[in-house]
């Protein structure tokens, strides 16, 4: 077969492809849906005959009833029409009635969208359905296959599911007793997702969330159904979760993992009050991998102030709360690990071993405005490996620490990092390693392991552990716990009474590692640092101190202190939280935020002089160690000064101010003409030589 001919096969199969691809565009049809005064009579292709229920819907009637969606549909519901959803069939949720059921599937380039109408109502299209004693969906896919090419737009999901709104009566004495009355469960959205985006949605009031009787521990999930969830997803894949909000459920997002979960990204979301866990990944099978999920930029407030200790009103003990937790559950005897990179797989230790690669936890804020007593802003254990960096923890006055890792003696190994983190003023620990899952205190970090690679670098724990004297309490270990896997450097602390207090347990130099002198000459912390860290301000206290700055002053010790940890290669570690470079060389600074680029800025005025005529060049600099000025050397970073220009044949001067910071370089000029003067004027005055 000739080249041409070849060319021309090749050609012909993309350009068919082509076709298709826009035939697929072009056919997409625009549905409407309002509850409120739509009728399935209408043919729902205009807002001036819109349907009354959505495709899936099974009350659904007319039209909508027979109505499949294809590739590149859009159903558009009306803003601020709340879409009130059937009662389903009580099972897991797979084949159940309510709720509007997802059978059809988009394409790549033509995937199939539910949002809320952008000039057609005012607000948000909500789903809502406060059906008593059911399991109630408001999207969900009705078999065990994945959704493909399905995006959630702008669309308001709540109150939904039993006692969303309204709570039983409460009949007290041992009607409820002890954990209160049982879950009524409720889930937002329900698939095995792929290629999928969630964004701009809004979830709240689903399933059981009150503080008050007859709701109890039990109300908050259920042994056969679960918890409430926002976003239940199950072996997700390529799947986007964005700008999207929730409160006043159970487990806002859930990334189950069963066989494979990848390519999964939540990203610039709010999750704030009554929430039992922020959100959660679940390894729900042995042998379940997860890999290349990235969770960012989001925002935990108040995640584990509603149910905590004497601000719990319900039956028994209250819900244990974290904000982030990522576990194993169903997982054999929990006698398993993670298989690191390039740890060979021993067939023996097969049963019970789940693995996650990229597991990446980063640039998120995680603050309390209120007294709470979660069990921790980030509870992490089970063999998962998993990395945590680039974090703002404020406040957290957890049960066991900011982050806590537990786990079960491991069949292989593990790794978990904390890297360039600030922590401000959470609990009493900062770090604790124990071999024993039954050991419970207070601290920062609270580590429960038995054999793990831990590495924390590059934190800054400031002011730990106010409820025990001002100590703050930055490491555990417990006995027996092999302390030679740890490593703990670059790290910097500071509480305001000036006194530090390590404390461990199977060390080296008896356990005592109350100084910063004691760490080192126990192996750790050879380049950490113990002082005020000095940021920008920290005038605010008590429940406040989520308002103040954070960044550093320009004389922080912890600027350049730090280790350059380019090498990790992780999404997003090459810049700190605000997005400023980390240079790629050379020490970074210790703590979430790197000191910025130095700036300078340098005008003439005026910028065209004559020949003797002065110039006067003015700069000012921030985030600069030194400041030069071409001509003129040192300078201070702010002044001004008279130039006279030197006139050469171009009859321009250049001036170049260079600044120089603990990240980088950055260069200013300006240019001055010098205009020659003007040429002796001779006026000749003709004479008469007669």
């Amino acid at each position: 077969m000739s080249v041409n001919v070849r060319d021309f096969i090749r050609f012909g199969v993309i350009a068919v492809a082509l076709m298709a691809s826009v035939s697929q565009i072009c056919a997409a049809t625009y549905y409407y849906v309002d509850y409120a005064n739509g009728s399935d009579a209408n043919n729902g292709t205009s807002t001036n005959a819109a349907w009354q229920h959505c495709p899936g819907d099974p009350t659904a009637t007319g039209t909508p009833a027979s109505t499949s969606l294809n590739p590149g549909d859009t159903v558009y519901f009306k803003g601020g029409v709340q879409y009130v959803l059937a009662a389903p069939y009580r099972d897991i949720g797979y084949g159940g009635t309510g709720g509007i059921v997802l059978n059809w599937n988009g394409s790549n380039s033509a995937p199939i969208i539910y949002m809320t109408a952008t000039n057609w109502g005012n607000g948000r299209a909500s789903f809502t359905g406060g059906v008593t004693n059911v399991f109630l969906h408001a999207f969900y896919l009705s078999t065990g296959l994945p959704l493909q090419y399905v995006n959630f737009e702008n669309l308001e999901i709540g109150p939904l599911g039993g006692g969303a709104t309204t709570l039983p009566a409460d009949p007290g004495g041992t009607n409820y007793a002890p954990s209160g009355l049982a879950a009524n469960v409720a889930w937002g959205i329900c698939a095995k997702m792929s290629n999928c985006i969630i964004s701009d949605c809004y979830f709240h009031e689903i399933g059981y969330w009150q503080n008050v009787k007859p709701v109890g521990a039990d109300s908050f999930a259920n042994s056969s159904f679960g918890s409430s969830i926002g976003i239940n997803s199950c072996d997700a894949k390529n799947l986007i979760i964005t700008n999207c909000e929730f409160t006043k459920v159970s487990i806002p997002v859930n990334f189950g993992v069963s066989k494979l979960t990848t390519n999964v990204e939540l990203v610039n979301c709010f999750f704030h009050n009554y929430l039992q866990w922020g959100s959660t990944v679940t390894f729900i099978s042995s042998g379940a991998t997860l890999s290349n999920v990235r969770i960012h930029g989001n925002t935990w407030k108040d995640f584990d102030t509603a149910y905590s200790g004497t601000n719990w009103n319900g039956y028994g003990l209250p819900p244990h709360q974290d904000g982030l937790f990522f576990f194993a559950q169903s997982v054999t005897s929990y006698s398993h690990g993670i298989l690191a990179p390039g740890v060979p797989v021993n067939t023996n230790d097969m049963v019970g071993w789940v693995l996650s690669t990229n597991l990446n936890v980063y640039n998120n804020l995680f603050y309390d405005t209120s007294w709470g007593q979660g069990t921790a802003a980030f509870c992490i254990g089970d063999g998962i490996s998993a990395n945590f960096y680039n974090n703002l923890l404020i406040n957290c006055d957890e049960a066991n620490g900011a982050v806590k890792y537990e786990t079960s003696p491991p069949k292989q190994t593990f790794l978990f990092r904390i890297l360039n983190n600030t922590f401000i003023q959470n609990g009493s620990f900062a770090l604790y390693f124990t071999g024993s899952v039954a050991e419970y205190s207070r601290q920062y970090f609270w580590i429960v392991t038995n054999t793990v690679e831990i590495v924390a670098q590059n934190n800054i724990i400031y002011n730990a552990s106010p409820s025990v004297n001002g100590n703050p309490m930055v490491l555990w270990s417990a006995t027996n716990c092999p302390m030679n896997q740890f490593v703990l450097n670059y790290n910097f602390y500071w509480n305001t009474n000036n006194i530090a207090r390590w404390w461990a347990t199977g060390v080296p130099n008896g356990g005592d590692l109350t100084s910063l002198t004691k760490m080192r000459l126990a192996g750790y912390e050879t380049n950490g640092l113990f002082g005020n860290p000095l940021f920008v301000n920290n005038s605010q206290t008590g429940n406040n101190i989520y308002l103040n700055d954070y960044h550093l002053q320009s004389g922080s010790r912890a600027i350049g202190a730090g280790v350059n940890l380019t090498g990790l290669n992780l999404p997003g570690l090459s810049n700190d939280r605000d997005g400023h470079s980390r240079p790629s060389s050379g020490p970074w600074t210790i703590g979430a935020y790197q000191s910025p680029a130095p700036l300078v800025s340098l005008v003439a005025s005026p910028t065209s002089v004559t020949s003797g005529q002065y110039s006067t060049l003015t700069w000012s600099s921030v985030n600069a160690t030194n400041l030069t000025l071409s001509g003129f050397g040192l300078v201070a970073p702010n002044g001004s000064t008279n130039v006279l220009p030197t006139q050469i044949i171009t009859y321009i001067t250049t001036y170049i101010a260079t600044a120089i910071g603990t990240n980088g370089t950055f260069l200013a000029s300006v240019s001055v003409t010098n205009l020659p003067s003007p040429p002796l004027m001779l006026r000749v005055i003709g004479y008469n030589s007669q």
